[in-house]
């Protein structure tokens, strides 16, 4: 039994969305490496820093990078997760406020994961600081940026509109 399915299934949709997300982050650890030294590189320079301060300071983020490569998956699990049950609240509520169908509403909360989680940062950065954008866009694809909001809402939207072994889960009711 489960207090809220909603909840329930976002917290899935957020795991599974952390497991692929961790592993697809493990197959562009090359790539990784070489945006976060391009953007130290250009953070530095824009700072006027010295030749000797950005090469020490690639030198430590590159020890550093050697670690993070191993924690960011399963941070990323442990994110997803609570995002998952966040988002699937929202999409309870969406349900509740505004008596949607469930796949509808499960769109709609997948709309503001990307919008608020992917497009806004992006549209931020892109107005406070362009070449910072088209420095990650170099590295990294478009498409792997939109993955977690995109493989997100196609989970929640199966989860939640498609019969299957998770539409068994009973919702606690909670007497007054």
């Amino acid at each position: 039994m489960v207090e809220n399915k909603y909840v329930f299934y976002g917290l899935i949709a957020g795991a599974i969305t952390g497991v692929v997300l961790g592993v697809s982050f493990l197959s562009i650890t090359g790539t990784l490496n070489e945006l976060v030294r391009e953007i130290i590189v250009y953070q530095l320079t824009v700072a006027n820093a010295p030749q000797e301060v950005i090469d020490k300071t690639l030198a430590e983020i590159g020890n550093l990078m050697s670690y993070i490569i191993w924690i960011a998956p399963p941070a990323y699990v442990f994110q997803m997760l609570i995002l998952g049950a966040l988002f699937g609240a929202l999409e309870s509520f969406i349900i509740n406020r505004f008596k949607l169908n469930a796949s509808v509403a499960a769109i709609l909360t997948g709309g503001v994961f990307i919008i608020t989680l992917t497009v806004l940062p992006m549209a931020v950065l892109t107005y406070i600081e362009p070449k910072m954008v088209s420095i990650i866009l170099k590295h990294i694809n478009l498409a792997f940026i939109l993955m977690p909001g995109i493989v997100y809402t196609t989970l929640l939207t199966i989860f939640s509109g498609v019969k299957g072994p998770w539409s068994k889960v009973k919702e606690e009711t909670i007497s007054p």
